[in-house]
């Protein structure tokens, strides 16, 4: 069992209402580093997503990833997948 906490965020489009977020500590890593970053939990998900910033960051080699297409409550968006990346 994970244990988090749920996280208070600042309201979204001046709604006057904080939001909380499940959020874990992630470590991901790269071929000569890891970072941790806080990462949200989505129950609901088939895979985890990171910004690109991520793999720019730990200098993880994107030449092989495969452009995927990812929909959830927001609509489509155009990603890249691979298939492992050690968290």
């Amino acid at each position: 069992m994970i244990d988090y906490i749920y996280t208070s965020f600042f309201p979204p489009e001046k709604t006057l209402k904080w939001t909380k977020r499940p959020l874990i500590k992630t470590e991901v890593f790269g071929p000569k580093e890891s970072r941790t970053f806080d990462a949200l939990i989505d129950s609901g998900a088939d895979c985890s997503l990171f910004n690109l910033e991520v793999a720019e960051l730990l200098e993880i080699d994107l030449s092989r990833a495969k452009e995927r297409k990812f929909t959830g409550i927001a609509g489509i968006l155009t990603g890249y997948y691979l298939p492992e990346v050690e968290i």
